[in-house]
Protein backbone atom coordinates (compact mmCIF):
# COMPACT_ATOMS: atom_id res chain seq x y z
CA UNK A 1 0.00 0.00 0.00
CA UNK A 2 0.96 3.16 -0.69
CA UNK A 3 1.71 5.97 1.97
CA UNK A 4 1.17 9.50 2.29
CA UNK A 5 2.20 11.52 4.82
CA UNK A 6 1.71 15.29 5.32
CA UNK A 7 3.92 15.60 8.23
CA UNK A 8 2.76 17.62 11.60
CA UNK A 9 0.65 20.49 11.90
CA UNK A 10 -0.30 22.15 15.36
CA UNK A 11 -4.19 22.73 16.39
CA UNK A 12 -4.74 25.07 19.09
CA UNK A 13 -9.04 24.67 19.89
CA UNK A 14 -9.67 24.19 15.99
CA UNK A 15 -9.74 21.54 13.01
CA UNK A 16 -7.37 20.59 10.72
CA UNK A 17 -8.71 19.00 7.17
CA UNK A 18 -6.48 17.54 4.57
CA UNK A 19 -8.24 15.90 1.02
CA UNK A 20 -7.46 13.91 -1.74
CA UNK A 21 -9.25 14.66 -4.80
CA UNK A 22 -12.33 12.70 -3.74
CA UNK A 23 -12.07 12.32 -0.09
CA UNK A 24 -11.78 15.25 2.33
CA UNK A 25 -10.88 14.31 5.85
CA UNK A 26 -10.53 16.54 9.05
CA UNK A 27 -9.88 16.47 12.48
CA UNK A 28 -11.71 18.37 15.09
CA UNK A 29 -11.48 18.50 18.85
CA UNK A 30 -14.46 19.15 20.26
CA UNK A 31 -12.41 20.99 23.48
CA UNK A 32 -10.81 24.43 23.77
CA UNK A 33 -9.05 22.71 26.77
CA UNK A 34 -8.08 19.95 28.44
CA UNK A 35 -9.20 19.29 32.53
CA UNK A 36 -7.69 16.89 34.60
CA UNK A 37 -9.30 13.36 34.70
CA UNK A 38 -11.86 14.79 32.31
CA UNK A 39 -12.72 12.60 29.03
CA UNK A 40 -13.28 14.67 26.01
CA UNK A 41 -13.83 13.77 22.44
CA UNK A 42 -12.26 14.35 19.26
CA UNK A 43 -14.03 13.81 15.58
CA UNK A 44 -12.70 12.58 12.46
CA UNK A 45 -14.93 13.29 9.71
CA UNK A 46 -14.64 11.92 6.01
CA UNK A 47 -16.53 13.78 3.38
CA UNK A 48 -16.36 11.79 -0.21
CA UNK A 49 -17.15 13.05 -3.28
CA UNK A 50 -20.80 11.28 -5.34
CA UNK A 51 -20.43 7.80 -5.95
CA UNK A 52 -17.25 7.48 -3.63
CA UNK A 53 -17.03 5.68 -0.78
CA UNK A 54 -14.84 4.33 2.32
CA UNK A 55 -15.34 1.14 3.80
CA UNK A 56 -16.97 0.12 7.50
CA UNK A 57 -14.79 -2.00 10.02
CA UNK A 58 -16.11 -5.19 8.18
CA UNK A 59 -15.66 -4.18 4.81
CA UNK A 60 -17.44 -7.57 3.61
CA UNK A 61 -16.42 -9.68 0.62
CA UNK A 62 -14.40 -7.12 -0.78
CA UNK A 63 -12.40 -3.55 0.46
CA UNK A 64 -10.45 -2.28 3.11
CA UNK A 65 -11.83 -1.54 7.13
CA UNK A 66 -10.74 2.22 7.74
CA UNK A 67 -8.21 2.18 10.13
CA UNK A 68 -6.81 4.60 13.16
CA UNK A 69 -3.57 4.42 14.99
CA UNK A 70 -3.60 6.93 18.09
CA UNK A 71 -0.49 8.05 19.69
CA UNK A 72 -1.34 9.54 23.13
CA UNK A 73 0.44 11.70 25.21
CA UNK A 74 2.04 9.70 28.21
CA UNK A 75 -1.15 9.01 30.88
CA UNK A 76 -3.48 9.26 28.39
CA UNK A 77 -6.42 6.40 27.20
CA UNK A 78 -8.64 5.70 24.48
CA UNK A 79 -11.60 5.05 26.00
CA UNK A 80 -13.92 4.51 23.30
CA UNK A 81 -14.51 4.89 19.19
CA UNK A 82 -18.08 5.10 17.86
CA UNK A 83 -18.33 4.42 14.25
CA UNK A 84 -21.91 5.26 11.79
CA UNK A 85 -23.83 2.77 10.75
CA UNK A 86 -22.55 1.43 7.37
CA UNK A 87 -24.62 0.99 4.18
CA UNK A 88 -24.67 -2.22 1.88
CA UNK A 89 -23.17 -2.13 -1.10
CA UNK A 90 -24.04 -4.71 -3.84
CA UNK A 91 -21.35 -4.37 -7.15
CA UNK A 92 -21.24 -7.72 -9.57
CA UNK A 93 -22.63 -9.86 -6.91
CA UNK A 94 -20.19 -8.57 -4.15
CA UNK A 95 -21.32 -7.30 -1.28
CA UNK A 96 -19.41 -4.52 0.91
CA UNK A 97 -20.24 -2.85 3.80
CA UNK A 98 -19.37 1.17 3.16
CA UNK A 99 -19.54 4.47 4.02
CA UNK A 100 -20.56 6.91 1.27
CA UNK A 101 -21.29 10.93 1.02
CA UNK A 102 -20.03 12.18 5.17
CA UNK A 103 -18.96 9.43 7.91
CA UNK A 104 -18.34 10.61 11.14
CA UNK A 105 -15.99 8.85 14.17
CA UNK A 106 -15.84 9.81 17.44
CA UNK A 107 -13.37 9.15 19.76
CA UNK A 108 -13.26 9.75 23.68
CA UNK A 109 -9.87 10.43 25.19
CA UNK A 110 -9.58 10.23 29.07
CA UNK A 111 -6.88 12.61 30.42
CA UNK A 112 -4.51 11.62 33.61
CA UNK A 113 -5.16 13.00 37.33
CA UNK A 114 -2.06 15.26 36.58
CA UNK A 115 -1.41 17.33 32.81
CA UNK A 116 1.57 18.84 31.75
CA UNK A 117 1.76 22.44 30.54
CA UNK A 118 0.87 21.19 26.76
CA UNK A 119 0.27 17.73 25.59
CA UNK A 120 0.72 16.15 21.76
CA UNK A 121 -1.61 14.11 19.75
CA UNK A 122 -1.21 12.00 16.47
CA UNK A 123 -2.97 9.76 14.43
CA UNK A 124 -2.74 8.12 11.12
CA UNK A 125 -5.06 7.18 9.28
CA UNK A 126 -5.61 4.71 6.66
CA UNK A 127 -8.52 4.12 4.21
CA UNK A 128 -9.27 2.60 0.74
CA UNK A 129 -11.51 5.19 -1.51
CA UNK A 130 -13.67 3.61 -4.55
CA UNK A 131 -15.80 4.06 -7.27
CA UNK A 132 -14.57 2.22 -10.63
CA UNK A 133 -11.53 1.94 -9.67
CA UNK A 134 -9.70 1.61 -5.72
CA UNK A 135 -6.71 3.55 -4.28
CA UNK A 136 -5.72 3.55 -0.86
CA UNK A 137 -5.48 6.88 1.14
CA UNK A 138 -2.91 7.75 4.07
CA UNK A 139 -3.06 10.33 6.30
CA UNK A 140 -1.14 11.30 9.76
CA UNK A 141 -2.24 14.09 11.74
CA UNK A 142 -0.70 16.28 14.74
CA UNK A 143 -2.38 18.78 16.84
CA UNK A 144 -2.32 19.92 20.48
CA UNK A 145 -5.28 21.16 22.73
CA UNK A 146 -3.66 23.91 25.23
CA UNK A 147 -4.26 24.19 28.19
CA UNK A 148 -5.73 27.39 28.75
CA UNK A 149 -8.99 29.01 30.53
CA UNK A 150 -12.63 27.56 29.19
CA UNK A 151 -13.64 29.16 25.85
CA UNK A 152 -17.41 29.76 25.07
CA UNK A 153 -16.28 30.73 21.13
CA UNK A 154 -17.02 26.82 19.81
CA UNK A 155 -19.17 25.34 22.30
CA UNK A 156 -22.22 25.71 20.18
CA UNK A 157 -20.21 24.12 17.26
CA UNK A 158 -19.26 21.18 18.77
CA UNK A 159 -22.66 20.21 20.19
CA UNK A 160 -23.74 20.54 17.12
CA UNK A 161 -21.33 18.28 15.90
CA UNK A 162 -21.81 15.99 18.54
CA UNK A 163 -25.09 15.55 18.01
CA UNK A 164 -24.93 14.83 14.21
CA UNK A 165 -22.49 12.24 14.56
CA UNK A 166 -24.72 10.42 17.41
CA UNK A 167 -27.69 10.17 15.21
CA UNK A 168 -25.72 7.75 12.62
CA UNK A 169 -24.58 5.64 15.48
CA UNK A 170 -26.14 2.85 16.71
CA UNK A 171 -26.95 2.30 20.25
CA UNK A 172 -25.62 -0.37 22.64
CA UNK A 173 -28.89 -2.83 23.94
CA UNK A 174 -28.92 -5.89 26.31
CA UNK A 175 -32.82 -6.76 25.04
CA UNK A 176 -31.47 -9.44 22.94
CA UNK A 177 -29.58 -11.58 25.37
CA UNK A 178 -30.83 -15.17 25.41
CA UNK A 179 -32.65 -14.23 22.20
CA UNK A 180 -30.36 -15.62 19.24
CA UNK A 181 -30.85 -19.58 18.93
CA UNK A 182 -28.56 -21.50 16.26
CA UNK A 183 -30.01 -23.65 13.59
CA UNK A 184 -27.56 -25.77 10.38
CA UNK A 185 -26.90 -22.49 8.29
CA UNK A 186 -28.29 -19.65 10.17
CA UNK A 187 -29.08 -18.01 13.53
CA UNK A 188 -32.49 -17.42 14.33
CA UNK A 189 -32.95 -14.20 16.80
CA UNK A 190 -36.24 -13.42 18.37
CA UNK A 191 -37.59 -10.68 18.84
CA UNK A 192 -37.90 -9.17 22.67
CA UNK A 193 -41.90 -9.11 23.77
CA UNK A 194 -41.60 -5.67 24.59
CA UNK A 195 -40.38 -4.68 20.88
CA UNK A 196 -43.10 -5.92 19.29
CA UNK A 197 -44.94 -3.16 21.06
CA UNK A 198 -43.53 -0.67 17.89
CA UNK A 199 -45.27 -2.45 15.47
CA UNK A 200 -44.88 -4.86 13.00
CA UNK A 201 -40.93 -5.74 11.82
CA UNK A 202 -40.99 -4.80 8.01
CA UNK A 203 -37.41 -5.44 7.45
CA UNK A 204 -33.81 -6.30 9.27
CA UNK A 205 -30.20 -6.42 8.52
CA UNK A 206 -27.67 -7.74 10.23
CA UNK A 207 -23.79 -5.99 10.13
CA UNK A 208 -21.56 -8.64 11.56
CA UNK A 209 -18.42 -7.58 13.72
CA UNK A 210 -16.71 -10.74 12.58
CA UNK A 211 -15.22 -11.41 8.96
CA UNK A 212 -16.28 -15.12 7.01
CA UNK A 213 -18.76 -16.45 9.50
CA UNK A 214 -21.64 -15.50 8.33
CA UNK A 215 -23.25 -15.12 4.58
CA UNK A 216 -23.59 -11.46 4.00
CA UNK A 217 -24.49 -11.78 -0.06
CA UNK A 218 -27.96 -13.79 1.27
CA UNK A 219 -31.07 -11.44 2.48
CA UNK A 220 -32.03 -11.60 6.39
CA UNK A 221 -35.37 -12.21 6.67
CA UNK A 222 -38.37 -11.42 8.89
CA UNK A 223 -40.35 -14.65 10.24
CA UNK A 224 -43.48 -14.67 11.94
CA UNK A 225 -44.80 -17.81 13.13
CA UNK A 226 -47.65 -18.38 15.96
CA UNK A 227 -47.29 -14.86 17.27
CA UNK A 228 -43.14 -14.82 17.30
CA UNK A 229 -41.20 -13.12 15.15
CA UNK A 230 -37.76 -14.04 14.62
CA UNK A 231 -35.18 -12.24 12.51
CA UNK A 232 -32.96 -15.02 9.92
CA UNK A 233 -29.45 -14.42 9.46
CA UNK A 234 -27.60 -16.79 6.90
CA UNK A 235 -24.32 -18.51 7.99
CA UNK A 236 -21.56 -18.89 5.47
CA UNK A 237 -21.13 -22.91 4.35
CA UNK A 238 -17.42 -22.43 4.38
CA UNK A 239 -17.33 -21.24 7.65
CA UNK A 240 -14.41 -22.05 9.89
CA UNK A 241 -16.68 -22.49 13.13
CA UNK A 242 -20.12 -21.65 14.05
CA UNK A 243 -20.46 -18.29 16.48
CA UNK A 244 -20.53 -18.50 19.87
CA UNK A 245 -22.07 -15.11 20.06
CA UNK A 246 -24.03 -12.86 17.65
CA UNK A 247 -22.18 -9.76 17.44
CA UNK A 248 -22.84 -6.42 15.16
CA UNK A 249 -25.16 -4.08 14.15
CA UNK A 250 -28.57 -5.08 13.67
CA UNK A 251 -31.27 -2.92 11.79
CA UNK A 252 -34.91 -3.36 12.78
CA UNK A 253 -37.66 -1.27 10.35
CA UNK A 254 -40.85 -1.16 12.25
CA UNK A 255 -44.54 -0.07 10.44
CA UNK A 256 -46.33 1.88 13.01
CA UNK A 257 -49.28 3.87 13.15
CA UNK A 258 -47.02 6.63 13.16
CA UNK A 259 -44.69 5.36 10.45
CA UNK A 260 -41.94 3.23 10.06
CA UNK A 261 -39.73 3.45 12.61
CA UNK A 262 -35.57 2.66 12.39
CA UNK A 263 -34.08 1.27 15.39
CA UNK A 264 -30.22 0.63 15.32
CA UNK A 265 -28.87 -1.21 17.85
CA UNK A 266 -25.54 -3.21 18.57
CA UNK A 267 -25.73 -6.64 19.63
CA UNK A 268 -23.62 -8.90 21.68
CA UNK A 269 -25.83 -12.05 23.13
CA UNK A 270 -24.55 -15.52 23.12
CA UNK A 271 -26.09 -17.93 20.65
CA UNK A 272 -27.72 -20.80 22.65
Amino acid sequence: MHRFILGFLVLFGSSFATESPMVRVEIVPLVSEVSPGVPFDVAVIFSMKPDWHIYWQNPGEAGLATSFDWTLPDGYRMISKHEPVPNRHVEDGITTFIHENEAIFLFQVLPPAQLLNTDSFQVDIRWLECNEVCRPGSRQFGFQIPLAHESTQNIETWRDLRLKAESHFPMETQAFEGQARPKRNRVELRIPAPMTALGKLVEADFFPFEEMIYDIGSTVLVKSRFRRTSIVIPLAGDRDHDPKRLQGVLIQKYSSSEGLVTIQSIIDTSIH
